[in-house]
């Protein structure tokens, strides 16, 4: 009787080990179940969260300005073109008086590395006016630019929100405020650029 109690023993060991076996195998697939889930998303949230684009109004990208002539020979309209880009920041200018063509298409091919006069365009972002920076209007004139044969200053502002236009008189004394310390130190720093 004692070898018939033998197999009987390993035969009930034999299933109480199966059954663990398969108890363990569908815990594993159930936590692993669990775990795929989570990872999915997790993986959602931080796609989301890429995707995600917060834009704030104020960051300028790039501005475009220079002073134009309409009563002139050569030379009515050199315009400067500095481009924000983190450390790369670039500046170009446009001798060809492109400002006058068909739709203003201005043709920024000549880069300046002259360190002084990236140093000025990198400051002259620094002055805009709060005014211009948070203006909603895609074009605004100050003053009469050009109008009495005299000049204007084109300035323009491009941000992830659009493009900002302004048309700015060079009689500084028709203006007022901040318009007016800007053109001034505009004037004085494109002057500065075109030497």
């Amino acid at each position: 009787m004692e070898q018939v109690k033998e197999p009987n023993k390993l035969a009930f060991m034999d299933i109480v080990i199966v059954i663990l076996l398969v108890i363990t195998l569908f815990a594993c697939q159930e936590q692993n179940s669990k775990i795929t889930l989570i990872t999915r998303v997790e993986q959602k949230d931080s796609i989301t969260s890429k995707t995600e684009k917060i834009i704030d109004k104020n960051i300028v990208e790039q501005i475009i300005f220079g002073e134009y002539c309409g009563e002139c020979v050569d030379s009515c309209a050199i315009m400067y073109c500095y481009n924000i880009m983190g450390n790369q920041n670039s500046l170009f200018v446009d001798y060809t008086d492109s400002y006058f063509g068909k739709n203003r298409k201005l043709k920024f091919k000549t880069p300046i590395i002259d360190k002084d006069k990236l140093a000025i365009a990198s400051q002259i972002v620094k002055k805009i006016p709060k005014c211009l920076q948070n203006s909603e209007k895609l074009t605004e004139t100050y003053g009469c630019p050009d109008c009495p044969d005299g000049c204007g200053i084109y300035f323009e502002i491009k941000k992830e929100t659009g493009s900002y236009k302004y048309y700015i008189d060079t009689d500084v004394s028709v203006l007022k405020g901040e318009i007016k310390q800007f053109a001034e130190y505009l004037i004085e720093n494109i002057q500065n650029l075109n030497m």
